[in-house]
């Protein structure tokens, strides 16, 4: 007897060793190889970014409080200082020197843009800030319906729950680091060699995004239609759920900006890598920000991830768990958007354990990052 319980405390213990070891790896692919280089984001799209910037501010700039306030504008100067900073490292051109010798000014004698250029940008930003605007007071609804009926409703599929933690981190280690660094770093050539950059593009970024989620998931339920069985992907999207989670969201963040958790510097690359774009620019950003990001990150941290440890651990320390996950493979951030991711996917969790089911989370994700790409276009890419 005693033999046999050392042989399991030693198994479990070289499981974790083994999971552990994949991790720093995971870690080390993830934080060394995948963080953008500041080359990638080409001269144009920084000066594109503060040129709509300060048509903002002069726009505003002699508005009334209520469009200041809803138009989401600062103060002047600290944004002002900002911009300033984004261009001090680009090298001297009469474009770059005209921005340079007009932030410089504390009070500026001309404005750069005319009269409908601001009018029309105030009207983009003031569009794009009404769904985050309106969704405050939302949040003090949903909260109050939910106040007496708060946990889930039905049971959540358990076939994921058989699985020890050791083995799901394991193989979302393994899996991952096979996928993403190995396997497509091979086919993705192929396929831009076979279909052409547009094609090609979108089975590329499908197999990127979705080849982690899809054998992690396939491995853990044993079989493709099961897939949708467990993660009860036919069940009807609570939108009530929805939508209360994401005014609750929505105010979260607003409190985090309020209180100062916002960014040292303004960041214009976040869904934001072609200045004008195409219209199959607009389809790859659509399909890789709408679409596959939703669908694939939900089935990887909400599903193999929350859902595997539920069971064993329950669903406070699996939502963290997952969550800080989830918020860390988001390199291109910087630390206080990292938070804020970190808290949409709590948001995610509850969301997924409330209603058993990973298609609501889906749909919660799919309109914020939907908002995301929209306000960038409607502010920065839209010609004005």
């Amino acid at each position: 007897m005693e033999i046999r319980r050392f042989r399991h405390y030693t198994q479990i213990k070289w499981s974790w060793v083994l999971t552990i070891g994949m991790g720093l790896y995971w870690a080390f692919l993830t934080f060394g190889l995948s963080n953008y280089d500041d080359d990638f984001i080409a001269e144009e799209f920084e000066i594109r970014f503060v040129e709509r910037e300060i048509v903002g501010l002069e726009a505003v700039d002699d508005a009334n409080p209520l469009v200041r306030f809803w138009a989401d504008q600062g103060d002047r100067e600290t944004d002002y200082d900002q911009l300033e900073e984004l261009l001090s490292d680009h090298e001297e051109s009469e474009r770059v020197n005209q921005l340079r010798a007009y932030l410089a000014e504390s009070e500026a004698s001309e404005e750069m843009y005319s009269e409908r250029e601001q009018d029309s940008q105030l009207w983009r930003v003031m569009v794009a800030q009404a769904v985050w605007f309106f969704a405050l007071p939302g949040a003090l609804v949903a909260m109050w319906m939910v106040r007496r009926n708060w946990r889930k409703r039905g049971k959540i599929w358990r076939v994921l729950g058989v699985w020890e933690p050791s083995v799901i981190w394991a193989l979302f280690f393994l899996i991952s680091i096979l996928c993403d660094y190995f396997i497509f770093n091979n086919l993705g050539g192929i396929l831009y060699q076979f279909f052409g950059d547009h094609w090609g593009g979108l089975l590329s970024d499908f197999f990127w995004r979705g080849g982690a989620a899809l054998l992690a998931s396939f491995v853990m339920v044993g079989s493709w239609g099961g897939i949708w069985r467990v993660y009860r992907l036919g069940q009807a999207v609570r939108w009530r759920a929805v939508f209360g989670t994401f005014s609750v969201l929505a105010l979260l963040g607003s409190l985090q900006a309020w209180l100062g958790g916002v960014s040292e510097i303004l960041d214009p690359y976040a869904f934001y890598f072609v200045v004008d774009p195409t219209g199959w620019d607009l389809l790859f950003d659509f399909m890789n920000g709408v679409v596959y990001a939703p669908i694939f990150e939900e089935m990887m941290f909400r599903g193999v991830l929350f859902l595997g440890l539920l069971k064993k651990w329950g669903p406070v320390p699996a939502a963290l768990v997952s969550s800080i996950f989830f918020a860390s493979i988001h390199t291109q951030y910087d630390l206080w958007e990292i938070f804020s991711v970190g808290v949409f996917g709590l948001g995610c969790c509850w969301l997924t354990w409330r209603t058993g089911s990973l298609k609501s989370s889906i749909v919660l994700h799919m309109i914020y990052n939907g908002l995301a790409t929209s306000w960038v276009y409607l502010v920065y890419q839209m010609p004005l």
